[in-house]
């Protein structure tokens, strides 16, 4: 006996995303669940009494879009801040948003906290430049790429930074000749001194996570990866979906500091720690319903180009010159790594060992080639065991890290986005790696053309939450402007297909999570997550797919979203 649909969706153009990029004229679903695609005289055979009929008036259906590395935690509360827009501000015009967040935020005991500061290398705002507005309150700038942090005297003194705080392992507390604080902190402590300023659990911040989830659906996103899990978000989203309120699914990668492991030998007891979180939270059944899922742990291996902080294999390029008449040569600083190659081949073999999946902030070629040893050792130790390590944006990279990627099958998860870059940027890049690694720069194709399997992560909200003008960038290599060519086009690296960035924000993504069974694809069996495009997506030109507007958002066969 046939069974009968909850519902049958008809008459639209219905991306299935499976092997063949299979394109579909109707769909069936039962109990949250998808039980046939393909024609609509096959479909209709599931049609009951009680089966409703959808039409999709020549609209596109798509699989629920799988964000597969974000931060939903700092987006959220990003978004109940005040912002300074990621706007590339002087230290004047900063210090004038600020006068004013301060004229009509007046209480007065607290943080006068403040996002989407964009870091200018040669305009940095000190604490001797913050200590100018008429406040006696402590002051905190976070960066938009989530990886520096600026801050009074106030604000230093109440996070006990001083001449005699050490430097930590993972980043950099910015000083003077005599080792004063000058009110900069980099990389991984900017991120956890900002946890703690900004730290709120369970119920409490349950409104900015349905703000930040209706955001999500509006985009037709159905499944996210939380790229660094705290205990506070997990607390959180614990407490929804407890009252029914999680409307996606949450996934996570708990991180552990290179502090967590000061030798190879404390790699077992590291992970094991990690797991704890992760035994606590995750709920290994996935169903149609939204749950969370936890089974990555969590690296950042280097830091970001514009403070150097970035592990290249070769030296960064430095200008002897001047501004006017600038003289690039090689210098003598590479970066460093957070973690040694000891130290990342013995964490990796521990997490192959628990079954857990290592996902890793990359920046620099450095960085990429020491994690791709340690899954080269991982898969030596375990060849037999189905582990997805995932190696996150890959900025600038050389032309062998490639076919290592897919050789040790490692998943590589992009943000489309950062290959739109204005002129002065990509020159400026230029002169900073070197003509022949500017070549490797932001290069999302030559992955693909490698056989490496490519997973795509917005990195939210190191950019604004944009997962349709990411893809549109994807597949331009252009920044977004009123028309095509407004800005140039980064050349080093051809063009995506709308089939690519479609595969890589569903099927690819499941797969990079582990759940390709159950998600990523419009196929019998698996859960029906999906979201319903206006018009006919695959007559867009790229350079318009900015614009897709979402009608319908769908989770596990229930409407999350609709357009009014």
């Amino acid at each position: 006996m046939t069974d009968k649909a909850d519902k049958i969706f008809l008459n639209g153009k219905i991306f299935t995303s499976d092997e063949s990029g299979t394109i579909c004229e109707a769909l069936a679903i039962k109990d949250g669940r998808i039980i046939s695609v393909g024609t609509r005289a096959k479909v209709l055979k599931h049609q009951g009494t009680q089966t409703e009929l959808v039409n999709l008036a020549g609209n596109t259906m798509i699989p629920g879009l799988i964000d597969s590395h974000m931060h939903p935690l700092w987006g959220a509360k990003m978004l109940q801040t005040h912002s300074l827009n990621y706007e590339p501000l002087s230290i004047e015009d900063t210090l004038s948003k600020l006068e004013d967040f301060l004229k009509e935020d007046t209480t007065e005991e607290e943080w006068l906290k403040v996002s989407g500061w964009r870091r200018m290398g040669g305009s940095d705002i000190l604490a001797i430049d913050l200590d100018l507005l008429p406040t006696k309150r402590p002051i905190m700038l976070f960066s938009n790429d989530c990886h520096f942090m600026a801050l009074n005297s106030k604000g230093l003194k109440l996070l006990g930074i001083d001449e005699n705080t050490p430097n930590p392992p993972d980043g950099t507390i910015i000083r003077n000749s005599d080792k004063v604080p000058l009110g900069i902190i980099e990389d991984a402590p900017a991120m956890r001194y900002y946890d703690s300023i900004t730290q709120s659990y369970g119920k409490e911040a349950y409104h900015i996570f349905k703000q930040t989830f209706e955001a999500l659906h509006a985009q037709g996103v159905t499944t996210i990866m939380d790229a660094r899990a705290l205990d506070e978000t997990f607390e959180c989203i614990k407490f929804m979906r407890e009252n029914g309120a999680l409307t996606l699914r949450f996934l996570g990668a708990r991180e552990i500091k290179a502090a967590d492991c000061p030798t190879p030998e404390h790699a077992e007891q590291a992970v094991l720690i990690a797991k704890q979180f992760i035994q606590k939270y995750d709920e290994k059944l996935i169903t149609p319903s939204p749950g969370i899922h936890i089974k990555h742990l969590k690296f950042f291996i280097d830091g970001m180009p514009k403070n150097l902080t970035a592990y290249l294999q070769a030296p960064f390029y430095v200008n002897q010159g001047t501004y006017d008449a600038p003289l690039w040569i090689q210098g003598n600083w590479a970066g460093q790594p957070y973690f040694s190659e000891q130290k990342l081949e013995a964490l990796f073999i521990v997490a192959a060992k628990h079954n857990l999946y290592p996902h890793c902030h990359i920046i620099g070629d450095g960085a990429a080639a020491i994690s791709l040893m340690a899954i080269e050792a991982m898969r030596k130790a375990y060849p037999d065991k189905d582990i997805r390590p995932a190696l996150a944006h890959l900025d600038i990279v050389t032309k062998d890290i490639y076919k290592k990627a897919a050789d040790c099958r490692a998943i590589c998860v992009l943000s489309f986005q950062w290959c739109g870059q204005p002129k002065e940027l990509i020159e400026y890049q230029r002169n900073l790696f070197g003509p022949e690694r500017y070549e490797g720069l932001e290069t999302h194709g030559k992955f693909i053309d490698a056989g490496a399997i490519v997973a795509y992560g917005s990195d939210w909200p190191i950019e604004p939450l944009d997962e349709w003008g990411n893809f549109q960038v994807g597949l331009t290599r252009r920044m977004i402007g009123e028309k095509p060519d407004s800005f140039e086009r980064l050349d080093n690296d051809r063009d995506l297909t709308l089939d690519e960035v479609l595969r890589a924000g569903t099927i690819c993504a499941a797969y990079a999570l582990g759940l390709e069974k159950e998600l990523g694809s419009l196929e019998p069996g698996k859960i029906a997550d999906m979201a319903i495009i206006k018009g006919d997506l695959f007559s867009v030109k790229p350079w318009e797919i900015s614009k897709t507007k979402v009608l319908q958002t769908i989770v596990g066969g229930k409407t999350v979203y609709a357009t009014k």
